[in-house]
């Protein structure tokens, strides 16, 4: 299972991509997939990670 991980106000919180693969197609470095059919979950986990991102600036918008 690929998991998310982000560090809110010094918290820790995790959540499921719903995304599954073998140990070894995992990249550390890179934090994405490697090999065959890493093309669609890595789009995936992009998305995941704009969407992230977004939020994160929404928030700074909005707290200044």
């Amino acid at each position: 299972m690929i998991m998310a991980r982000i560090t809110i106000d010094g918290k820790l919180c995790q959540f499921s991509t719903k995304q599954s693969i073998l140990p070894d197609s995992w990249n550390i470095t890179a934090g994405k997939v490697k090999g065959k059919g890493a093309g669609k979950i890595n789009a995936l986990l992009d998305d995941i990670k704009a969407s992230l991102n977004t939020i994160y600036h929404e928030q700074q918008r909005r707290d200044n």
